[in-house]
């Protein structure tokens, strides 16, 4: 196996005392992955038990003090990092933690109808005879962790975002000694109120977190270690954040929170983390934005930047539970969508095609996506054409809400790839000399995952670069897509609200790259009140230029953005408005207007 040494003892000196840094070497294409086709990037559990014990939390921590912290979450950590010792070291799943939260576990139960193994709950948090509680569960396993637990510093929930309290990393450091070393983990907080607990059933503290992020992962990074963390995967998540943390220890994840490097010791930690990922590699989590050397902090578009430019893709998926057991269901299948019927252009017309925003958030998906009546679940979907985004990665992670999304969609839903394909880059950032070999591999795994999903349109999202505002973003960075046989065509949100490419098409290798036109934001009735009124008397009804298409999209987090706002705008369309798909809309563009670059005449100005 070749090796690579990331040159010698790094030196950070800043805010506080000096920072050395050893050597890591890694391998340069580790993995302990076994992927189920050969553009896999996720690590995928081998097998699951006969028998799925479900820890119910519910009633746990139910006697505390009127005063006294819930600690549902801190017990829900310590299972978690249960759940993902078990698929590592066993090789299959055994446990399942509930969340508590929205529809997240139901999706236990369409794979329970798949492959038929029994579930035991156990909801005990006391000892009742003959019946098992959680304490007996943790005791059945803890040949896995040594009878031992690594003790972390509860972050507080409640301080504001990369305040000195909330910096508390220690329980992302936590998990990555839990990973490689096998140790349970379980908060100070735990600790106070249930250490008799943990005694009585033989658990006893190995140590404390290290306090340090950097040296954490340094160590645990090293290939030399018997045990020791993955390349090809990374979670950047909030010490606030129990998600994930089974996947990251099942998977030997790197887990760190980029956004609290935010001096100028973290830019050089962070690349330093980046440097020894492999290219591609997804990024779970979310935005965690920056300050100092690289931006304000929380800002999607600096943590967007920093990730492309550093070869990792974002998978916005910091509130994901139990991917150590979904990543478990599998198919062989491809999915096949509702065939989209070819529309012959009426030059009475304007065709119109509305696509919902988001689609990347697979968190959202894995929630509430498909039974809240504000989407998917809405009455109204279905009667008429819509065009929504999504992250084609849960074949991987969670088949199950794949199969249940293209068993309900109707002839009117299409599904096209969200931002920015398998995984949300910015491809203006990625289309660089020294990062095209690595873009052209990410666009060649997005059209095998497209192919596998049936999907041929891409939404892309794009910042304007700071350092040259006056400069528009070439279309051309969009061609090692357009290079792909699987994708016909794109639809670009550009900077801010996603318009600043005012409905212009391009041409890349004859397929139509276009820009949204309009877009629904605020809560605003008449930011709507005016697109209809520019729909109704200002766009032409001109199949032969560009000026007569108009791709509109939804903000699906804002008041305007449910099913059911949405549904009322279509009503209000006038009869020479034709609402089509967004695969439909590009085919007429394609069928009827000359295959020149050009921009719509009239366009809104933000």
């Amino acid at each position: 196996m070749n090796k690579f040494k990331l040159g010698s003892i790094l030196v950070f000196s800043g805010v506080g005392a000096t920072v050395v840094v050893p050597p890591i070497v890694v391998a340069a294409v580790e993995s302990t992955l076994t992927p189920i086709h050969d553009k896999s990037v996720y690590f995928k559990t081998p097998a699951i038990a006969d028998t799925i014990t479900v820890i119910d939390l519910s009633r746990f921590d139910e006697d505390r003090k009127e005063d006294e912290e819930d600690l549902k979450d801190d017990m829900n950590t310590t299972f978690q990092s249960l759940e993902g010792l078990i698929v590592q070291q066993k090789h299959r799943a055994e446990i399942f933690v509930k969340s508590g939260v929205g529809q997240r576990d139901r999706w236990l139960y369409d794979m329970q109808d798949k492959y038929h193994f029994h579930i035991n709950v156990i909801s005990n948090v006391e000892h009742v005879d003959g019946q098992q509680d959680i304490w007996d569960v943790l005791e059945q396993y803890k040949d896995l962790f040594q009878s031992q637990y690594i003790q972390y510093v509860k972050a507080d929930a409640k301080a504001q975002p990369f305040t000195p309290n909330r910096e508390n990393i220690s329980i992302n450091n936590a998990t990555m000694v839990s990973a490689c070393d096998h140790y349970l983990m379980v908060s100070d907080k735990l600790i106070e109120r249930y250490k008799e607990k943990f005694d009585n059933i033989g658990i006893t503290k190995y140590g404390d977190a290290p306090a340090s992020a950097i040296s954490t992962f340094t160590t645990y990074m090293d290939k030399t270690r018997e045990s020791h963390l993955n390349s090809y995967m990374l979670l950047n998540q909030d010490p606030v954040d129990f998600a994930l943390r089974d996947y990251a220890i099942a998977a030997k994840i790197p887990t760190i929170c980029v956004g609290l490097l935010s001096d100028q010791q973290g830019a050089s930690e962070r690349e330093l983390v980046a440097s020894v990922m492999r290219p591609n590699a997804p990024m779970f989590g979310w935005s965690h934005g920056f300050d100092g050397s690289i931006s304000h902090c929380g800002a999607e578009q600096d943590y967007l930047i920093w990730a492309t430019t550093h070869k990792l893709n974002v998978l916005a998926s910091d509130h994901c539970y139990n991917l150590s057991f979904y990543s478990y269901d599998k198919t062989d299948k491809v999915y096949k969508q509702h065939k989209q019927k070819k529309i012959k252009a009426n030059p009475k017309k304007h065709y119109l095609a509305i696509v919902m925003s988001d689609g990347d958030n697979i968190q959202w998906m894995q929630n509430d996506f498909l039974t809240s009546e504000e989407y998917w679940g809405n009455q109204y979907r279905g009667d008429f054409p819509i065009s929504w985004t999504i992250s084609p990665t849960p074949i991987d992670l969670n088949n199950s809400i794949l199969e249940r999304l293209y068993a309900t969609a109707t002839d009117n839903d299409e599904i096209i790839a969200g931002p920015s394909g398998y995984s949300y880059i910015n491809p203006a950032w990625y289309y660089q000399d020294h990062l095209m070999n690595d873009y052209n591999e990410f666009a060649k795994r997005t059209a095998g995952y497209m192919h596998d999903c049936d999907l041929s349109v891409i939404n892309t999202l794009d910042f304007q670069n700071p350092d040259y505002p006056d400069k528009p973003t070439d279309p051309k960075c969009m061609t090692p897509f357009m290079q792909q046989d699987q994708v016909k065509g794109l639809v670009w949100s550009l900077d801010g609200l996603s318009l600043d490419g005012h409905g212009s098409v391009n041409w890349i290798n004859n397929k139509p790259l276009l820009s949204f036109r309009e877009g629904i934001w605020d809560n605003d009735e008449l930011r709507q009140a005016d697109i209809l009124n520019r729909l109704k008397n200002v766009y032409p009804r001109d199949i032969h230029r560009i000026d007569g298409y108009t791709a509109l999209v939804v903000n699906v987090w804002g008041p305007e953005g449910k099913m059911y706002k949405i549904n009322e705008f279509v009503k209000q369309l006038p009869d020479d408005v034709e609402l089509v798909t967004i695969s439909q809309l590009l085919q007429l563009i394609s069928d009827n207007v000359p295959h020149v670059d050009a921009t719509p005449e009239t366009y809104p100005i933000r």
